[in-house]
């Protein structure tokens, strides 16, 4: 059993101002909501704030918004403060003061930005493994869960990325994508980060065709980049869903330049047989047979009628015969996969 951390608590009264706020560890520290300012207006201080006074000045561990309040309204608060061995306990102070004001904040539903937020203050610390093993009950996580691996991940990555992920633009498990790249290629492709909202598998599917792109033609990410111009897609006024789908279809490109050249080729020709008619039709997987599929949806026997009808005019359409060998070997492009 870890051994016991005392404490010789005792309640003070304190003016605010006299109380220093310059302590790292509130690092989910925001301005008071109306209804807290409201509330000790009215009310008075409900709840103490928290105190380490083994210093020449008496430094906050929790009750920022308070505190806050208590100094507009120029009235004394009143303070838990905590004297003891606060300094010479078995954890160093700054992850003690960490683990206080967790202990603290322990009902507030915490967020994948808050999770970072204590991340970053605490890999300060200590090693990820001591300090999580410490702060994960507080943090509503287990050590080894995966929510934890994500977040060493992401602490992995530039603290500038945090940003992002404050904005909703990236989650947690963006990291484990973003962790294959270099600090070179994350610098070239973080303007698509900072600008669009990315789920993990859009994310993987871009950067994973760019990587694969670049490991198979040898060349570097910034140059495949550049000469697929991605950046002018970000400014061309599309909706984030066109862009977001726009980006990953060059790159798709970049990884599979014949793959995808047949399937432009397919469907054009495919448009023209089912111009004006029910029909669908599809290639087999990868192109790797000759043979097509054709689909159609009827719910009545007058909707068959004229499916039969359409498909009985497109069996006479010239393109099906250049439709059959989209797939085949070209001997001009290098592609085909038959």
């Amino acid at each position: 059993m870890d051994p016991l951390i005392t404490y010789s608590p005792e309640l003070v009264t304190v003016w605010p101002v006299d109380v220093g706020t310059e302590n790292p560890a509130l690092f989910w520290a925001d301005d008071p909501s109306p209804e807290l300012c409201n509330s000790i207006s009215r009310l008075g201080q409900l709840s103490p704030i928290i105190l380490d006074d083994t210093g020449s000045r008496p430094i906050l561990l929790s009750g920022v918004k308070r505190l806050r309040v208590l100094t507009q309204l120029n009235r004394f608060a009143t303070a838990v403060r905590l004297e003891s061995n606060i300094n010479n306990a078995f954890l160093p102070q700054g992850l003690l003061r960490g683990l206080i004001y967790l202990a603290c904040n322990f009902n507030r539903q915490r967020t994948e930005a808050m999770l970072v937020q204590a991340g970053r203050y605490f890999q300060t610390q200590a090693s990820f493994e001591v300090w999580m093993r410490e702060a994960a009950p507080y943090l509503g996580l287990s050590a080894k869960s995966a929510q934890a691996a994500r977040l060493e991940q992401w602490l992995e990555l530039p603290s500038r990325f945090d940003s992002y992920l404050f904005a909703n633009r990236l989650t947690l498990a963006s990291a484990s994508v973003l962790s294959t790249l270099s600090e070179f290629d994350l610098e070239i492709l973080e303007p698509f980060f900072a600008s669009l909202k990315w789920s993990r598998n859009n994310l993987a599917g871009f950067v994973g065709n760019i990587r694969e792109a670049s490991l198979m033609q040898k060349k570097p990410v910034a140059e495949l980049v550049e000469k697929a111009n991605l950046h002018a897609v970000l400014h061309l006024g599309l909706s984030p869903n066109d862009t977001l789908h726009r980006l990953g279809t060059a790159a798709r490109n970049m990884r599979y330049p014949c793959l995808t050249d047949m399937e432009e080729r397919f469907f054009t020709l495919a448009s023209e047989i089912t111009r004006q008619n029910v029909w669908r039709v599809k290639p087999s997987q990868g192109f790797e047979t000759d043979r097509v599929r054709l689909e159609v949806e009827v719910a009545n026997r007058q909707e068959l009628g004229q499916a039969v009808r359409d498909l009985d005019e497109a069996t006479e359409k010239k393109e099906w015969d250049e439709l059959w060998l989209v797939g085949a070997p070209d001997s001009n492009s290098g592609c085909g996969s038959r």
